[in-house]
């Protein structure tokens, strides 16, 4: 990094001391780039570890003489060698401590998180974090002993953040006194975040670049290179959202402001770094000083800056990857615009400023009445900003003017109340074009305010509205918006009919307004009801950040969603909940760790308004020891061990929610031996997972076996031993009657629903798992064969290798079928049905029917793509008995005579 670079970075810090901070929030970090990654931290698959390269922290400084002293364990014990640091941020100086320099007329009182910066802002993030400035500041870092001990020293008075980083589990800690002594930090699941950086081909390999991960939330910095092949994997780090910042020399850097969603197969492409320079002419010809240039792009690699133009118009921009961009000039003074396509390296880029264009024109209602008060957007479609290019309100007699704007393609959106909103593209803007006039749909409407208990008027309350009467909160609202100034609002429908007005701001009781639209005149009360607020810690009195707070009703009648009140405590392990109504609750406080829900609740009494603070402090628990075995007494690696209680245990209080993340479990040691703490319920069920063995709970030891998979503890039991049955195999290679392997087909064991494992090889061969003993059904399916079955007899851990499996080229069935009494054949209005097994295995007992329907064709019936010989065929049809044929041969008709049913009314024959 160059001086210049390093010299600039600090002056946006400097800035920032200045209210100009240079940083990024959590919602800037997830807009910057357009490209769509794909990662965030999570959890690996169930495999032997691989040996990666350590992480890179930066160098501690030490900041003081306060020292704090602990011990690191995991699953397995005490972890030894594991990196234990202490860190801290700091407002104005830290990244995620910089708040939003400028502000929006319509962002205030908004979230830092989710006001829009600026192009500056966020080109400024970059400079800081490409010169590694605003991590948060790290006091200390020691290696863990035998016996998994630290001790941090060098520490400042207060506060800090503790992270232990082992080799495949970490931990963070925020809000950790200084001074204090026997701090336990519990190793979990660590997360990876992988790819391969390259150039811009995405194929070359770029190696030994540097690739920085920063933790979004404390901005703490960690660091890797690229191997020979352009590879990089950062970990274990905390399972939580990062930026990804890449450099290399002789190539411009890359920031991904958030990894979520990144596949690693995707490379992170570089180019090299170029020169874009020009200058600005204004609409008479004359050099045009002093314009805002913006360049930015719609491709993954594109960069955004902005800049301006010095006294002879000229400019410059540098690290300019070499893809397509656009460069954006705009002088509201002269209310000239310049839009020009470029593709750098270019050094006489010429933008011609040209004069803005004003729409004018007038909106009406579908009546012809003028609308006053409509709001009047454009958008550009040549690219530049998503917002607004130019927003205007109609006057009284339902006109407006809008501009100045650059020329070219906009998209129009109209929005007024009573009215139902309007889009028009494609609408090509230009000098002396004429009026441009907009036609809204009246829509029915629901007016009124929104008012607390006291009646007075709520501003920014955010409303909907759903139609239907009795399921209206399965519907999608009609309309949407924030209530004004006043407490008033405009919601608007596109049909008459019933409805609900309502709010989902849990800031307040829910209640949904009934009402008849069109409807004027309404006055929605929103009740602030009751509020608990509190603080969850651990068993060490520590805060406990991401606790799931849930507030149940002790009877359980709260199943509705919009009456369950939730929330999660931030890094000091405080929480809030408000809008509660009268009654007797549960609060319940949730930790999801990875082999157990940690758990905390309190019973809490609401009689009206009031504000109730609480403390919930989770227990230790009681701790269970195991090993993991295979059935010759072997202890097994990696295996993950999840403890869960039963749903039929839940208090009615308790919601289940969908958790759509997969816990990783607890996983045991190279001896075999795990260890899950903090186990404060009456009982758990123990399930596993082992890739090539298969948990058998009835020949394990130290609880009961009550269903397949699971092995069920008590509060009593103290050790366990868990037993595995390694999976057998079953090999082949499957081929054409040519004896050409067959590359795609599917395999299944007598499995009536599943379509079977998708197998894709080259040359043909498979191998497949396969658990327990006994006698199945194997079948192969392939495009363009029938399948194949093969009645197979499997041993417990054996692997059986069945040769090779030649499938059968199709062939047509032909069928005779005549009345057995007068010998008349049947025809195609008899509609019989065909249905196949193979021979010796009757369907509903160890094969799946085939059952269809032959097709009538010159006399005969046919039946195309039969099943392989041999098998049996059954014929069905109204008004006959059914009667069944071995097949064992392709050659001829196959001629069945059918027995006729009697009727009870038909006499039999004398």
């Amino acid at each position: 990094m160059g001086e210049r670079t390093r010299m600039r970075a600090r002056w946006w810090l400097a800035l920032g001391a200045l209210a100009v901070a240079a940083l990024l929030t959590f919602f800037l970090w997830g807009s910057l780039s357009p490209e769509p990654t794909n990662t965030t931290a999570t959890a690996p698959p169930a495999v032997a570890p691989v040996a990666r390269a350590a992480l890179i922290t930066t160098p501690p400084r030490p900041s003081g003489s306060g020292r704090i002293t602990g011990l690191v364990r995991d699953t397995r014990g005490f972890a030894a060698s594991a990196r234990v640091s202490a860190s801290r941020t700091e407002s104005w100086r830290t990244l995620s401590e910089l708040p939003c320099p400028t502000v929006q007329p319509d962002q205030e009182g908004m979230p830092v998180a989710l006001k829009d910066c600026g192009f500056e802002y966020r080109r400024m993030m970059v400079e800081l974090v490409s010169a590694r400035l605003g991590e948060a500041d790290v006091f200390a870092e020691v290696a863990t002993d035998a016996d998994g001990r630290f001790v941090l020293e060098g520490l400042p008075e207060g506060s800090v953040t503790l992270w232990a980083l082992g080799d495949d589990g970490v931990a963070m800690q925020a809000h950790v006194p200084v001074g204090t002594s026997d701090v336990v930090l519990e190793l979990e699941e660590g997360g990876y975040i992988e790819g391969t950086v390259t150039e811009g081909d995405g194929k070359t390999p770029i190696p030994d670049a540097q690739v920085t991960l920063i933790h979004r939330e404390h901005t703490r910095f960690f660091d890797t290179h690229t191997d020979a092949q352009g590879a990089f994997s950062l970990g274990p780090v905390p399972r939580t959202t990062y930026s990804l910042f890449v450099a290399a020399k002789g190539w411009a850097s890359r920031f991904i402001p958030d990894t979520r969603g990144w596949h690693t197969d995707t490379p992170l492409r570089l180019t090299r770094p170029t020169r874009l320079a020009g200058r600005v002419v204004a609409v008479d010809g004359s050099p045009a000083p002093g314009i805002t240039i913006l360049l930015d792009g719609d491709t993954p690699l594109a960069t955004e800056q902005l800049t301006t133009s010095d006294g002879t118009g000229h400019f410059s921009f540098d690290d300019v990857p070499a893809v397509p961009h656009q460069l954006s000039a705009t002088s509201r003074e002269a209310s000239a615009f310049a839009t020009l396509n470029v593709t750098p390296p270019l050094d006489a880029v010429v933008l011609q400023l040209e004069p803005g264009v004003y729409v004018e024109g007038t909106v009406r209602g579908d009546t012809g009445q003028p609308v006053a008060g409509a709001k009047v957007l454009t958008y550009r479609e040549d690219g530049g900003p998503a917002s607004a290019e130019a927003t205007t309100v109609t006057s009284v007699a339902g006109r407006y003017r809008l501009g100045p704007v650059r020329s070219g393609p906009h998209t129009f959106k109209v929005e007024a109340a009573h009215h139902q909103d309007l889009e028009l593209a494609a609408q090509k803007l230009q000098q002396g074009m004429g009026p441009l006039d907009f036609t809204l749909v009246r829509a029915a409407s629901a007016e009124g305010i929104v008012v607390d208990e006291q009646g007075t008027p709520l501003a920014g309350i955010p409303l909907q509205l759903r139609s239907g009467d009795e399921h209206w909160n399965f519907s999608y609202p009609e309309d949407t918006q924030l209530s004004d100034a006043e407490g008033h609002f405009v919601l608007d429908a596109e049909e008459p009919g019933p409805g609900f007005v309502f709010t989902e701001d849990t800031s307040f009781l829910f209640g949904a307004l009934a009402v008849q639209v069109p409807a004027a005149s309404l006055r929605l009360v929103l009740d602030r009801g009751a509020s608990v607020s509190g603080s969850v810690t651990d068993a060490q009195g520590l805060p406990v950040h991401g606790a799931a707070l849930s507030l149940g009703s002790v009877q359980g009648d709260d199943e509705r969603e919009e009456l369950r009140r939730s929330a999660t405590t931030d890094a000091s392990g405080r929480f809030l909940l408000q809008g509660i109504r009268p009654g007797r609750y549960v609060l319940e406080a949730t930790v999801s760790r990875d082999w157990t829900d940690e758990r905390a609740s309190r019973p809490i009494e609401i009689t009206g308004r009031e504000h109730v603070d609480v403390s919930l402090r989770l227990e230790e628990g009681r701790t269970l020891s195991g090993m993991a075995v295979d059935t010759a007494g072997l202890p097994l690696a990696e295996v993950r061990i999840l403890a869960t209680t039963p749903d039929v245990d839940d208090p009615p209080w308790r919601h289940q929610e969908e958790d759509t993340a997969v816990a990783a479990g607890a996983r045991s040691g190279p001896d075999g031996r795990f260890t899950l703490r903090h186990l404060a319920a009456t009982r758990y069920a123990l399930t596993t997972d082992m890739p090539g063995y298969t948990f058998h709970p009835e020949r394990s030891q130290g609880g009961t076996f009550e269903q397949k998979e699971e092995l069920w503890v008590d509060a009593h039991a103290e050790q366990v031993r868990l037993v595995f049955v390694k999976d057998g195999h079953l090999k082949g290679r499957v081929v054409d009657p040519t004896g050409k392997p067959v590359t795609a087909f599917t395999l299944s064991l007598s499995n009536r629903t599943s379509s079977g494992a998708a197998v894709e090889a080259p040359d043909g061969t498979f191998d497949c798992p396969v658990k327990g003993s006994g006698t199945r059904t194997f079948t192969v399916r392939a495009e363009g064969f029938p399948a194949l079955r093969r009645a197979v007899t499997t041993e417990e851990g054996v692997d059986l290798d069945l040769g090779t499996l030649t499938l059968e080229s199709h062939w047509t069935l032909r069928l005779h079928l005549h009345d057995q009494k007068t010998g008349e054949p049947l025809t195609e209005a008899d509609k019989p049905f065909v249905e196949f097994w193979s021979t010796g295995a009757r369907p509903g007992i160890h094969g799946r029917a085939d059952v269809r329907r032959p097709t009538f064709r010159n006399g005969l019936f046919e039946v195309e793509a039969a099943p392989p010989l041999p098998f049996t065929v059954e014929v069905t049809t109204k008004g006959y008995r059914d009667v069944t044929r071995n097949v064992t041969s392709r050659d001829g008709v196959l001629t069945v005579p059918l027995e006729p049913i009697r009727s009870v009314a038909e006499p039999a024959d004398p």
